[in-house]
């Protein structure tokens, strides 16, 4: 889909709907490639997750400021980890001084168990009640 026809269609699309045809540019799926090393099944990996997460919680597309989530995707991909909620997640934060609704990129502890298993370490979790 090239600019023209996504501007066609801005009418008919949620505002999540529009973030993801935004996000499957090749534009920006070069940038996600980049970060992610240049892995091809990777990328369209992480594009299919980070669209759904974009379509289950439409409030990030709604609130948030879209460079902010964008931002929040390259930094995920550059940290190598998935926005699945199991590794990371996108939350959106208040920032007071802007004045305007932020995404920010929240490791999870499997994020944290990945990305100390790749440097040879192992993390230990107990749950506390």
């Amino acid at each position: 889909m090239n600019g023209q026809e996504l501007e066609q269609r801005r009418g008919e699309l949620s505002k999540a709907q529009q973030l993801v045809a935004q996000v499957r540019q090749p534009s920006f799926t070069e940038q996600v490639k980049l970060a992610l090393g240049g892995d091809e099944g990777a990328t369209g990996r992480f594009i299919r997750v980070m669209s759904s997460a974009f379509l289950a919680n439409p409030d990030l597309a709604e609130k948030c400021e879209w460079g902010s989530i964008l931002q929040a995707s390259i930094k995920s991909a550059a940290m190598g980890l998935i926005p699945d909620g199991n590794e990371a997640a996108f939350v959106p934060f208040y920032d007071k001084k802007a004045r305007v609704t932020k995404a920010q990129l929240v490791p999870m502890i499997g994020g944290y168990r990945k990305i100390a298993g790749e440097h040879g370490w192992t993390i230990q979790t107990r749950v506390v009640h």
